[in-house]
């Protein structure tokens, strides 16, 4: 095995690793096993997304 195969490994691996942490905080955030900061990047995070959709709502037009 080559040095740069090996490297290729060794990234893959990690970013694998690195996706299962991110699904298991998406998870432990919305079933409630989230510590308070997670909750409240969580709240910030609804607040945006209601906010964008009402900005997004006035642009088209829409009555609310």
């Amino acid at each position: 095995m080559s040095i740069g195969e090996r490297i290729r490994q060794l990234i893959s691996a990690w970013q694998r690793r690195r996706e299962i942490r991110r699904l298991r905080h998406v998870e432990r955030t919305f079933t409630g096993w989230a510590t308070q900061e997670e909750g409240d990047f969580r709240i910030h995070l609804l607040d945006f997304a209601k906010n964008a959709k009402a900005a997004m709502e006035r642009l088209n037009g829409s009555p609310n």
